[in-house]
């Protein structure tokens, strides 16, 4: 739709409240892996250094909404959009999680250019 990158966004997310609100939605799926790949790495981003190129999920619904693109799922709320390459100096923190773990194990973040 807008050829960014999705992010997930759960700043302030209670799971609960969002499951009656959007109850279709598929977060799930994605959290805290796809059973399919059988791990995920989750990466942490500098919300302040990308903030020009950053689409907050409630902002994403409206621009969803406005462009009618309704022939492309969101997961609304969470699902956030950068737009362009996201620069790896924005990684914060990095974590492995897997089939089997009980916690998410955190990964270096070399953030050379």
């Amino acid at each position: 739709m807008l050829g960014g990158i999705s992010l997930f966004d759960f700043r302030d997310f209670e799971p609960e409240r969002y499951g009656e609100k959007y109850p279709l939605s598929s977060w799930q799926e994605f959290v805290p892996y796809q059973e399919s790949l059988g791990q995920a790495v989750w990466i942490e981003i500098d919300r302040g250094q990308v903030a020009s190129q950053f689409i907050s999920g409630p902002d994403l619904v409206l621009r969803w909404k406005a462009d009618n693109a309704y022939e492309h799922t969101i997961m609304p709320d969470i699902e956030a959009v950068h737009l362009g390459p996201l620069p790896i100096s924005a990684f914060k923190r990095a974590f492995l999680v897997g089939k089997g773990d009980a916690e998410f194990h955190p990964l270096a973040c070399d953030r050379r250019p």
